[in-house]
């Protein structure tokens, strides 16, 4: 269905009709009263009930447009207004088929215009066979009224012009419908891409601001009170610079991923690289939100694997910080990998207090954050830049949740072979 049964663009085009309806009315009263002769009072009587019922079927929808109507509403309002567009039409074509020279008959063209604007080139189809068998009818009645026997060249020829006129319209319907919703689209992302930004520049200032004073501080007061500080106390000033540039990086990577995915796409280089170097790297970038966790790295596979490494090293180290993050300090965090038959497999489990079921939809989305989120660090960018990566590799990434238990599996395809194997026979086996 088209965009006239949906939304206040589908009640303003119903409306729209509605006064060519009017237009029409204005035609058929003068036709009506200035027509000289006819063939009987039934055939009258039945002209002025068409006209009538024109009129107060106009009326109606007209008033039905006016009101509020949710979608199902705004469907059946289409529904039956084509209905009545066919029987109004119709009942004209069939009134006046006594009349010689003919020429109520073109009326029909209009259909399948009507169904073509609601319904696409499917109603423009399913009209234009109605008004081919309304067009016979009519032939039928020019027979019996007039004696007029219509050829078989006209109804090839009236055939042909419903046929022609639904086709194209339903064509020219069909490509403007794609085009709407392909420019609505692209408008719906434009608006998500500037909310996007505001709320990055917003959220990220903060963090960034937030860092490099502490950055800052530190510098300035190690370079002008460094004789007077004991030692200790300078390596816990280095050891918290160090934290914050760590986090400073991070949130870099986090925000370049951020760009790319939704503007230009993120690019991936995949390389032949060792997975549980990768995973341990991305452990130990993960340190800094570990809080007395346990941390259990026993089924880490050694697995020879073609992926970009630094990014599926960020997919790590996010879920992983996750992980620290949002469960209690002292609850264990288990992460393993597994070579499959069309690549890795990534799990990382915690046993935190769980994700509401109502949440985890939204967990991927940017800016979201947990239930508890108010006392962790973040910003909310974690998860989102692992579903953006793990997309660009044709990967999935799934989480199930319950109260003492969460884990994220993160299938990637990929080529793999055994660690051990000798890696640059493999590659001249697999064509490179």
């Amino acid at each position: 269905m088209t965009d006239l049964s949906r939304g206040v663009e589908g009640a303003a085009a119903e409306r729209l009709l509605t006064a060519v309806r009017g237009v029409g009315i204005l035609f058929a009263l003068p036709a009506l009263l200035t027509t000289p002769f006819w063939p009987g009072a039934l055939v009258h009587g039945i002209a002025w009930a068409s006209l009538s019922a024109f009129v107060l079927g106009t009326l109606v929808i007209w008033l039905v447009t006016r009101r509020g109507l949710d979608a199902a509403a705004r469907a059946r309002l289409t529904f039956w207004a084509l209905v009545f567009d066919i029987a109004i039409v119709s009942a004209f074509v069939l009134v006046f088929s006594y009349e010689v020279p003919n020429v109520t008959w073109a009326l029909l063209i209009a259909l399948p215009f009507d169904g073509a604007l609601r319904y696409g080139w499917r109603g423009a189809a399913v009209v234009a066979a109605v008004a081919e068998a309304v067009f016979l009818v009519h032939s039928y009645l020019r027979d019996v009224m007039g004696g007029v026997t219509v050829t078989a060249s006209a109804h090839f020829f009236v055939f042909s012009l419903l046929a022609m006129v639904g086709g194209v319209t339903g064509v020219l319907v069909e490509v403007w419908r794609r085009q709407t919703a392909r420019y609505r689209e692209q408008a719906d992302e434009l608006d998500r891409a500037h909310r996007v930004r505001d709320r990055l520049m917003a959220v990220t200032s903060h963090e960034i601001r937030g860092s490099l004073a502490a950055i800052g501080s530190s510098a300035s007061l190690l370079q002008e009170q460094r004789d007077r500080l004991g030692p200790e106390r300078v390596d816990r000033m280095l050891a918290a610079t160090c934290r914050q540039a760590e986090h400073l990086l991070v949130l870099v990577d986090d925000l370049l991923v951020t760009g790319r995915g939704d503007e230009r796409g993120l690019e991936l280089n995949p390389v032949w690289g060792d997975l549980e170097s990768t995973v341990t790297l991305a452990v130990s970038a993960a340190e800094r939100s570990r809080r007395g966790h346990g941390l259990d790295l026993g089924r880490v596979e050694a697995v020879w694997c073609e992926l970009d490494h630094q990014r599926v090293q960020q997919v790590v180290r996010n879920l992983v910080e996750n992980a620290f993050k949002y469960s209690p300090a002292g609850a264990e965090v288990t992460v393993t990998t597994a070579r499959t038959p069309t690549g890795v497999l990534l799990t990382v489990a915690d046993e935190g207090g769980g994700i509401p079921a109502d949440q985890q939809e939204e967990l991927f989305e940017p800016f979201r954050r947990g239930h508890n989120a108010s006392s962790t660090q973040g910003v909310g960018l974690g998860l989102y830049v692992v579903s953006r990566i793990v997309s660009a590799a044709g990967g999935t990434v799934e989480v199930r949740s319950e109260p003492g238990a969460t884990e994220f599996t993160v299938a990637l395809p990929c080529r793999t072979e055994p660690v051990g194997t000798d890696l640059a026979g493999a590659q001249r086996r697999t064509g490179e």
